[in-house]
């Protein structure tokens, strides 16, 4: 089943359209380790475990995972998906990687869709191996991409060797930072913007593709959703703070869906139960 087929169907169980932002912060880690939620799943999970990867209570790895736990536990019942951050693990060399890839069993177990935020962006035989981790090994639902070489990145990270369309991915196309706009807001001779004319290349492929569009990109919000149905993946709420409000007014399609709201450390930084909340059901 693709990402977006699982990700509806998780949206019509739960009725919201809250995605978990998963980037662990080292310094939440290190808070999380001193808490006797971290004993306990220490005893539950790792040294009661005969298959864990590594056993000592101070490694990167137990702490990592456990942090990671204790917010999937928290959250799975509220989210309609869950969009691991690749930097925040990567930083851990081989045990960050391991913890993702349990990361992934766990919500692959429990059917929720996985949004690896990576924002990949190459072709040919690189995007071969990239695909590998990303499908193969993490067996990730989707993936963030950079589509800034053309088209030929899309084909590469969403075909098969035999050329047909089997993966889903989210491009990035006005992005919530500054100076996202020098670029991507360029006008072309027609008054399209960059964004936009990336867009209409993009579904030219025949593939349902979604887009990552800022919060705060509320005119480009309402400019692509007058032109296509496709799934935004809005960041920017939350922490950042990006209008919720207007984000859904204008981000939903017309069959009420369509909208992502990624959050992450408004989530994992305060009391989970203060931040999800009715705002977030369709």
């Amino acid at each position: 089943m693709g990402f977006f087929s699982k990700l509806e169907g998780r949206m019509d169980l739960l009725n919201t359209i809250l995605c978990l932002g998963l980037d662990p912060r080292v310094e939440q880690v290190d808070k999380f380790a001193k808490t006797d939620e971290f004993r306990r799943l220490f005893l539950e999970n790792v040294k009661n475990n005969d298959r864990s990867y590594k056993k000592e209570e101070s490694s990167t790895y137990v702490r990592l995972k456990l942090y990671c736990l204790h917010i999937l536990d928290s959250t799975l019942d509220h989210v309609c998906s869950v969009k691991p951050n690749f930097a925040f693990f990567l930083a851990h060399a081989t045990e960050g990687v391991q913890v993702l890839l349990e990361v992934c069993q766990y919500l692959r177990e429990r059917d929720v869709p996985v949004l690896l935020d990576c924002k990949l962006g190459d072709i040919g035989s690189t995007t071969d191996y990239y695909k590998k981790f990303v499908f193969g090994q993490l067996k990730a639902d989707a993936c963030t991409v950079n589509s800034f070489m053309g088209t030929d990145v899309l084909r590469s990270f969403c075909t098969d060797s035999g050329g047909n369309f089997v993966n889903d991915v989210f491009v990035l196309a006005k992005c919530s930072n500054p100076s996202s706009r020098e670029l991507q807001s360029a006008l072309f001779k027609d008054d399209v913007p960059l964004y936009m004319r990336l867009i209409d290349q993009t579904e030219s492929l025949g593939h349902k593709f979604g887009y990552v569009v800022g919060s705060n990109c509320v005119d480009a919000i309402k400019r692509i959703r007058e032109k296509y149905d496709s799934y935004l993946l809005v960041p920017g709420v939350g922490s950042q703070g990006g209008d919720l409000e207007q984000t859904i007014k204008y981000g939903l399609n017309k069959d009420k869906r369509g909208l992502l709201v990624p959050i992450s450390r408004a989530i994992t930084d305060t009391d989970v139960s203060s931040i999800i909340g009715s705002q977030y059901l369709l």
